[in-house]
């Protein structure tokens, strides 16, 4: 880390502020605040690169022509590979297909039952004309 600012600062200039801090705080809590002082100043930095690197992808975003964003957004996303677009257009195909075989097999199930009804009712009416014969 450069400090531009101990570039004026002589060697007796560092020990005034070092003898002064001393006996401000004293030997037992100078430690403590030269820990905790690096420790902030390793959260700014981190906080700081953080901030850069967004402002320069948005900078980088702004850059982009507005024609490439709209191409790039009819695209499927990145982390989906062409294999596994054609695989799943063709599993929501079979999903359409199974579908439609199963309406066509429901309303052929339906299409028995209204025949075997209409055979139990005529096998019925035959019966009771039979009955009325007998009698």
């Amino acid at each position: 880390m450069y400090f531009g600012f101990l570039e004026f600062l002589g060697t007796s200039e560092l020990l005034v502020i070092l003898v002064v801090a001393l006996v401000l705080f004293g030997p037992r809590k100078l430690p403590q605040l030269s820990r905790s002082l690096g420790k902030s100043l390793a959260e700014f930095k981190k906080a700081s690169q953080d901030f850069k690197q967004t402002w320069e992808k948005e900078v980088a975003l702004e850059e982009t022509p507005h024609s490439a964003r709209v191409g790039n957004a009819m695209l499927p996303p990145q982390d989906e590979s062409v294999n596994e677009t054609i695989e799943r257009n063709s599993i929501l195909r079979d999903d359409a297909a199974n579908q439609s075989q199963s309406q066509a097999i429901i309303a052929e199930s339906r299409r028995e039952e209204a025949n075997s009804s209409t055979s139990q009712v005529a096998e019925t009416q035959s019966a009771q004309a039979r009955k009325q014969d007998w009698l």
